[in-house]
């Protein structure tokens, strides 16, 4: 894939939409309360493989523990390039409600701000479905 092409594809994607679904994604994982202990992630991750199915995608669940799943999901390339692992966790570290601006599993928009338990740790890089679909980003690659 030429670096033209490349450019020509990632001209084509209407970021501002990404940006905006990314946003509802983010959101709602936030929503999700996942505190470890004791996690319970299976409904943040069903979630997720929601969103994969929905584009077209085959994920798997692996539970390692009771509600405490995984999603796995491959996107074949073309061999061009070496594979791209995009890797993250659903679960989160406990949160003092009353040391928050706002809730913590509220997801709030305020001035520009996302607020919200995981929103920068790690939930902000679970969502990744919104930008792996695009075409052309991991067409060399694939990606697990």
């Amino acid at each position: 894939m030429t670096q033209a092409f490349k450019k020509a594809v990632w001209e084509q994607i209407n970021w501002d939409e990404v940006h905006k679904e990314a946003i509802e994604h983010l959101k709602a994982l936030i929503r999700f309360e996942t505190v470890n202990p004791p996690g319970n992630e299976k409904p943040a991750a069903e979630y997720i493989a929601d969103i994969l199915r929905d584009e077209g995608l085959a994920p798997e669940l692996f539970e390692s523990a009771e509600n405490r799943s995984n999603v796995v999901c491959r996107i074949p390339g073309s061999g061009q390039a070496p594979p791209l692992l995009l890797n993250g966790h659903l679960d989160v570290v406990p949160a003092e409600s009353d040391q928050w601006r706002f809730p913590p599993f509220e997801a709030r928009e305020k001035d520009g701000w996302l607020y919200g338990r995981g929103a920068v740790d790690m939930k902000n890089m679970d969502e990744n479905p919104e930008v792996v679909k695009q075409p052309g980003i991991v067409a060399e690659q694939g990606s697990v």
